[in-house]
């Protein structure tokens, strides 16, 4: 039997088979003739001649070495006119997995051998030149049997289930020394499969739990046995251990064990945490000022601090996990701990649903001990409420206080109030009778008085007279103004016209002064629906006010605009000494000074503007005060627009 050479290689290449390359002939047995020694070149011919089918091939699937058997496998699938250079069996897949990388390529092909469909098991691996260039393809065929395939299917099987599996499969011998152990030892460890072998599986971990009983005398099956078990790189990892024991099906002998193991290190740390996490929720709540209270889908009690059962007194016993707010609310009445027992109850048990339906709802409530508790509830995501109560007693005594104090003030006001209005009836009318008097008798109507001093003297108690009326009338007037007692009387007011008249008033007063008053609006003004002796005081009020605190070479303006909303504005602007900001409120109020008693340069109660904004206020209008130090005042009347007609 000839058998197919190699040629020499050309280049990196592999060629086809050619002429005058050596034969191979086989030794037949049973031969008569003498055996030569047998060289190592011998041996490797005998064992092309009699071992598997091999072949090697070019990168082109052409096949350039063939052993006997191969060649024979070829004659009886093909015929013998078939084409050397043709393989046997298809290389195409083989030849792209080998150029792709693959070190080798194992798989179970089928062929016909003299019309009866025979199966092989296929090795192929790739040939490379000595400057290391892939040249070829190089392969070994073994005809394989039924229960070898079987076999090697089963075989297959349970390592790609080994691989895939997220627990750990082993085998042990009957001392528990690892005889298997599936790859995902090392995913889970870090060590490769082979340096477990022959480790003890009960001594594998540093430490372990509830594993007492895996001795090497055991032969029961085991579940879910801990383990700690340390990983190659220090950490501590957490396994459960299930077995069973294996006996063998001819003599029934113990060999050993077989079985999983499982990675609980992700579940024990999520554990762990959790158990940290309530831990630290607990004391979180536990050390809250409030009292807390989780109640589930059902009103029943989940958990609750210790606060929480302060503020509830004599009832804390009834505060155990599973007890509904019902049955609280109704302890807390029966225990005449609530101030208001029926009207307590209703709003309480209510308060779920407004905080379901509003996402928070309050309500106050007051024990008969005298405190006042505020609750607050609020619904979680899973259906259930969490109650905040607050100890609001010192809220409620300071609100008392504040009220009582609001009382005690605004009875203080009114008082004061009428008792500057009686005052301010008692003293104009001895006043209204010295003016008069005086006035008669410096007129000498009844006859000369005589000494010409005299007449200077009545001149002096007329004019003081006259100012100490008008100070009690603006007194009067704040009191009213507090009391809200100032009447209207209302007319269409034009107000060009008063602004022409306080022009002419305040002439002479503002000559001597030194001040500039500029008073003229101009015509087609529209008038104002109002009071017209509370628009010419407000008017005399603000433009004396003006006059008063513009040094010499000042100027004191007049105007009259249009609001943005449609209203009226009537403005006062000065050139005068001005107003601090933080000093504004204080000017604004009744009796306000700006400056003190004894250093103040301008004589004034301080109520010409309190009264003056009250008489806007009373219009239905503000008045608006800027200033500024050293550069003046605008002082702003603004009127509604419901005022205004045209």
């Amino acid at each position: 039997m000839t058998v197919m050479g190699m040629r020499r290689r050309t280049g990196a290449g592999l060629t086809g088979p050619g002429k005058g390359q050596p034969v191979l002939t086989a030794v037949p047995s049973g031969t008569s003739a003498p055996a030569p020694a047998m060289t190592g070149e011998d041996a490797l011919r005998a064992l092309a001649q009699f071992g598997p089918a091999s072949y090697v091939a070019n990168l082109d699937g052409e096949i350039v070495y063939a052993s006997p058997r191969y060649i024979q496998y070829a004659e009886d699938a093909h015929g013998k006119d078939r084409d050397p250079l043709t393989p046997a069996f298809p290389l195409d897949e083989e030849i792209t997995n080998i150029i792709a990388g693959e070190p080798e390529v194992s798989k179970r092909v089928g062929l016909k051998i003299n019309g009866v469909e025979t199966y092989f098991h296929a090795r192929h691996f790739p040939i490379f030149a000595a400057d290391g260039a892939l040249t070829g393809i190089g392969g070994i065929y073994r005809e394989s049997s039924r229960e070898w395939d079987e076999m090697r299917f089963i075989k297959d099987r349970y390592e790609d289930i080994s691989r895939l599996s997220f627990d750990i499969i082993w085998e042990t011998d009957v001392d528990f020394r690892i005889t298997y152990i599936s790859p995902r030892i090392t995913e889970v460890l870090g060590f490769h499969s082979r340096e477990m072998i022959g480790q003890s599986l009960i001594s594998l971990g540093t430490a372990m739990q509830g594993s007492s009983s895996l001795t090497a005398d055991r032969r029961s099956p085991f579940r879910n046995v801990a383990m700690s078990v340390t990983h190659r790189d220090g950490r501590i990892r957490k396994l459960r251990l299930s077995g069973l024991p294996i006996f063998n099906e001819d003599t029934g002998a113990f060999t050993g064990f077989r079985g999983t193991a499982t990675d609980t290190s992700a579940e024990h740390e999520a554990r762990a945490s959790a158990i940290m996490s309530r831990d630290r929720l607990t004391m979180a709540i536990e050390n809250i000022s409030e009292g807390f209270a989780l109640y589930d889908d059902h009103n029943r009690l989940l958990l609750c601090n210790s606060r929480f059962r302060e503020y509830l007194g004599s009832a804390k016993k009834m505060l155990f996990p599973g007890v509904s707010l019902n049955g609280i609310l109704h302890g807390l009445a029966d225990r005449n701990i609530l101030a208001a027992p029926e009207e307590t109850l209703d709003a309480w048990l209510s308060l779920r649903e407004k905080a379901e339906r509003d996402g928070e709802a309050t309500i106050e409530v007051r024990l008969n001990e005298g405190r006042w508790l505020r609750v607050t509830d609020r619904p979680t995501e899973g259906g259930g409420i969490v109650s905040i109560v607050s100890d609001i007693t010192e809220t409620h005594e300071r609100e008392d206080t504040l009220r009582n104090a609001k009382e005690l003030a605004e009875q203080g006001s009114r008082s004061k109030s009428e008792f500057l209005a009686n005052m301010s009836h008692e003293l104009r009318t001895p006043l209204n009778a010295i003016i008069g008097f005086s006035q008669i008798m410096r007129a000498e109507t009844l006859g000369p008085i005589g000494s010409p001093r005299y007449i200077e003297y009545l001149n002096d108690i007329i004019e003081s007279s006259e100012h100490l009326l008008g100070v009690i009338n603006d007194i009067l007037d704040v009191a009213k103004s507090e009391a809200g007692k100032i009447d209207l009387y209302e007319e269409l007011v034009d107000i060009g016209a008063e602004v022409l008249l306080t022009g002419r008033l305040f002439a002479e007063q503002a000559t001597e002064a030194g001040v500039t008053l500029i008073a003229e609006p101009s015509r087609g003004l529209p008038k104002l629906w109002s009071d017209q002796r509370k628009i010419r005081q407000i008017l005399l009020n603000l433009v004396s006010n003006g006059i008063k605190f513009t040094p010499n070479g000042g100027r004191v303006s007049v105007t009259i605009e249009p609001g943005a909303d449609g209203g009226l504005v009537l403005a006062v602007t000065d050139t005068g000494i001005g107003i601090r900001k933080e000093d504004v409120a204080r000017a604004m109020a009744p009796f306000g000074q700006v400056e003190s008693s004894l250093s103040r340069r301008y004589e004034g109660t301080g109520l010409g503007l309190p009264l003056t904004q009250a008489l806007v206020e009373r219009h239905g209008g503000r008045l608006v005060l800027d200033s500024e130090p050293g550069k003046g005042t605008r002082v702003a009347a603004y009127f509604p627009a419901e005022r205004v007609r045209a």
